[in-house]
Formats: C-alpha cells, structure tokens, sequence
C-alpha cells in the first residue's frame, strides 16, 4: 500500500495482483489496515506541524 501525505490531498494506492498500483477504490478506504495507515498519517503531520511551531517559537524567542 502506498499513499500520499494527506495535506493538500489524501490518495491511498495498493498494488492489483499484476504489481500494479492503482488509486483504492472506496470499499478499500474502510479496510481496518488502511484506516490505521491513514490515521498514522495524520498524527505524524500533527507532530511535525506541532514540531515546526515549536522550533519557530524557540527561533524567534532566541
């Protein structure tokens, strides 16, 4: 499974059996294996965010 940081867009892609990747189709989306990918992702976005605002914070405090 491959997929793309979900800011500015969210596309979830899975290999067919031929080893090709394809955009997921809807059904997929609610696959427990996708959902936890998926919310993986955005609590690493909210970290690196929170990080960045930090270090932006400490920058302009230093």
């Amino acid at each position: 499974m491959i997929y793309t940081p979900s800011e500015p867009l969210l596309f979830v892609a899975i290999k067919d059996e031929n080893g090709i990747l394809q955009i997921a189709e809807d059904d997929l989306l609610e696959d427990p294996a996708i959902i936890g990918a998926i919310d993986e992702e955005t609590e690493f976005n909210a970290l690196v965010e929170e990080e960045a605002a930090l270090l932006d914070s400490l920058m302009r405090d230093g």
